[in-house]
């Protein structure tokens, strides 16, 4: 697959903590119109600053018990987390991760708990599947393939351990990106206060093939 339409294939790479700043304000401009992003962080002055310190936790998370992926030309990011209801739950983790949100977001960290218990309770909690939180590709650069790349990536090593995949789609173009990589709407939708906007939480079943 060829990238911006000269002769650099497009590769995705795993990438490293040292990325990690550069990644966050990669993720912060590619939310900044975001419709979710809108209504968690309303004050448009404020938002690309919290928004950066926002993504560094989930990256800081990612790269520590997950996997990060970009390409090699760093316009693009999707974070990976597992998910394994038969482990028991890491509280004192969960509560530090916590207190850094709610401390990084200050005014805003209301919203997000009212986000995050939202999308706790429509999150599948019977079988093991791996997460994707976020997938962002940097402003100028989208609708060329690098967000398809980096989600088939991610499900092809998916598909070779035999592992289930979930995500909220956020809206109802990315939906259907999701739907053709195998994704298919569970339950109901996720909808903020306000009724604002929505999310759709999407499961894609184990390869068994």
């Amino acid at each position: 697959m060829a990238e911006f339409g000269n002769d650099h294939p497009l590769r995705v790479v795993r990438a490293e903590p040292g990325q990690r700043d550069a990644l966050a304000k990669l993720m912060a401009a590619a939310f900044d119109q975001d419709p979710v992003s809108i209504w968690l962080f309303p004050d448009e002055q404020s938002r690309e600053s919290t928004q950066r310190r926002f993504f560094t936790l989930f990256l800081d998370l990612a790269f520590e018990s997950g996997e990060v992926y970009t390409t090699d030309t760093g316009r693009g990011v999707a974070l990976w987390l597992s998910v394994d209801p038969a482990e028991d739950p890491d509280d004192d983790a969960a509560a530090v991760f916590d207190e850094r949100m709610r401390r990084a977001l200050g005014v805003h960290a209301e919203r997000f708990a009212i986000l995050s218990a939202l999308m706790d309770d429509a999150h599948p909690s019977r079988e093991k599947h791996r997460y994707m939180p976020f997938i962002a590709v940097a402003p100028g650069h989208q609708r060329r393939g690098i967000g398809t790349r980096l989600l088939a990536d991610g499900l092809a090593i998916q598909d070779a351990t035999g592992t289930a995949s979930y995500l909220e789609a956020s809206c109802p173009r990315n939906q259907k990106l999701y739907e053709q990589l195998g994704f298919r709407p569970i339950g109901g939708p996720i909808e903020l206060p306000g009724g604002a906007q929505q999310l759709t939480p999407m499961w894609r079943p184990a390869c068994t093939g």
